[in-house]
């Protein structure tokens, strides 16, 4: 086997496991969930009071 048939096969792999990856990813976030809160980290919340950037959101 050459070097150019050892890579080829390289590529192929890497982007089958890729697509692979992404569609499991988005099976997993099409799941309901039943939350009654979502934290956001790192959102700048200061007490119950939210910053004027999370709260155009």
């Amino acid at each position: 086997m050459s070097k150019k048939d050892s890579d080829s096969r390289m590529k192929r792999l890497a982007i089958s496991l890729y697509l692979l990856s992404a569609i499991l990813i988005l099976i997993h976030l099409k799941k309901t969930r039943n939350a009654d809160y979502i934290v956001a980290l790192g959102s700048g919340i200061i007490g119950k009071k939210a910053t004027p950037l999370l709260s155009e959101n």
